[in-house]
Parts: structure tokens; sequence; C-alpha cells
């Protein structure tokens, strides 16, 4: 059996006190921006909104 404390085993505990909100404001935007080229490039090659849709 570990003689480590659970907070030292890097446990859901550890990954929780870890989080910042900021940095997942940080990931949502940069991949919102992915999305928004992606729109733009499959508009571009097809000249359709949504592509096999309109």
């Amino acid at each position: 059996m570990s003689t480590e404390s659970p907070s030292a085993s890097g446990n859901y505990v550890n990954v929780v006190e870890k989080f910042k909100p900021e940095d997942a404001e940080k990931t949502n935007g940069r991949w919102a921006m992915l999305g928004m080229i992606a729109l733009l490039g499959a508009y571009s090659i097809t000249h359709q909104i949504i592509p096999g849709i309109f």
C-alpha cells in the first residue's frame, strides 16, 4: 500500500486546485477562432455556408 498522502499522489483534488478560469477562457477562444478559420476555408472552397446542405 502506498504511503503517499492523497494530495501528493496527483489525484482529482490536485487537478481541481490547479484549475484557473482564465486558462479555460483562453482555450475556448482559441478553439472558437480555429472554428471560424475552418468555416471561412470551407466557404472559400465550396461557396456554400454549410457544405452539402445549403
